[in-house]
């Protein structure tokens, strides 16, 4: 778990026969975290019987003592201020430091410290810091992440983590490739608390991809140059545009391992099974016009998707296309559809739309389509 950051404040002791009645006042801090810990380092060791609530102590705006824990460090010259429980969002709060706070020499602080402080208005949620590319990991390899890499709270609020697979130990996800393995969809998840961030990847196994059609296989040895031999997980790692159009493809074995691609020209086949797509999730560009494709249930996973093109098929459930608000064109046409209320929540976002060719009844979820191209 990610700890809370520390904010140091320095104070110096001096002799008590410089003692003064008036209180010090610091400059005051803004946009603290709601579990804030404070440091106050001093610059001699000080008696551990003068480190108690009575003089170092947290006040709110009215007046109230804020339940804490004050200890000092092994170090002997700094000691922790912790809230037992969260501060409140946009309070104002005063830090005191009483001047009968005393060194192990006997020298005391001149006079009285104040500082105030207000926490942050409201909960920003936490955030992906650090994308990571698909690992590919022979059988056995170990696979170790620090997830606090990845996540990061623009509060400085402390994060609990969560993954789909593999083991956690606090802050660090652990992951052992084994031979049973083909690809894992791996999810990770930080918590605030309050909000959560997620991050997905893969991680792949380094097998011999045997592919189920010989037109995919020859476009991606094309694309690696490598004309024969077996080919590798690893090798096609880096391959982001394919294209196999009018090759009579209708098995897509082994394209799941490309998981790299950005465009997939597919079109003009006998293709009637789209399931090996779902790990394809940088796709942008999409081609499957003129196919026997039923399903598409796999697309509400590419959602990086700009452009898809389905034009030519046997689809008539389109509900699967209503959160993939990045796409800016869109073919449906000559397919069996009728109800396209889907197509409402990413209509005005549309710059091409296709759909001729259908038994659609109801325009209406595309209204914003309609009036921003008349």
């Amino acid at each position: 778990m990610k700890k809370a950051k520390v904010i140091i404040i320095t104070l110096i002791m001096v002799l008590a026969a410089t003692l003064s009645v008036n209180a010090v006042e610091l400059p005051s801090k803004t946009d603290i975290s709601i579990e804030k810990t404070w440091t106050i380092e001093f610059n001699m060791e000080v008696d551990e019987s003068t480190v108690n609530t009575n003089n170092i102590y947290i006040t709110d705006s009215k007046g109230g003592v804020v339940d804490s824990i004050v200890k000092l460090r092994k170090d002997k010259r700094s000691v922790y201020i912790i809230p037992r429980e969260n501060y409140d969002y946009g309070e104002t709060y005063c830090i005191h430091i009483n001047n009968k706070v005393r060194s192990t020499s006997g020298n005391y602080l001149r006079e009285k410290v104040e500082m105030e402080f207000t926490t942050i208005s409201i909960n920003h949620p936490p955030e992906v810091i650090n994308e990571i590319e698909d690992i590919i990991v022979k059988e056995g390899e170990v696979i170790t992440l620090d997830l606090n890499t990845i996540f990061s709270d623009p509060d400085g609020d402390s994060l609990i983590f969560g993954a789909t697979l593999g083991d956690l130990y606090d802050n660090i996800f652990r992951y052992t490739a084994n031979k049973d393995i083909d690809m894992d969809r791996i999810l990770l998840v930080a918590s605030d608390g309050e909000a959560v961030a997620k991050y997905e990847f893969n991680i792949i196994l380094n097998k011999i991809i045997n592919f189920g059609d010989r037109n995919i296989e020859a476009a991606v040895r094309d694309a690696i140059d490598k004309p024969g031999g077996v080919v590798y997980v690893e090798d096609v790692k880096n391959i982001t545009e394919l294209a196999v159009n009018k090759k009579g493809v209708c098995d897509l074995e082994g394209i799941q391992y490309l998981t790299g691609l950005k465009s997939l020209q597919l079109a003009f086949n006998n293709i009637e099974d789209i399931s090996l797509l779902k790990n394809l999730v940088n796709l942008e560009s999409l081609d499957l016009r003129v196919n026997s494709i039923e399903d598409i249930s796999v697309v509400r996973k590419l959602v990086n998707l700009t452009s898809l093109e389905l034009g030519y098929n046997k689809i008539s459930n389109i509900s699967y296309l209503g959160n993939l608000d990045k796409l800016v064109e869109l073919d449906i046409s000559y397919n069996k559809i009728e109800d396209i209320s889907a197509l409402s929540s990413i209509a005005g976002n549309l710059e091409i739309l296709i759909f001729i060719g259908n038994d659609i009844k109801d325009f209406s979820p595309i209204d914003d389509y309609i009036n921003k191209n008349n």
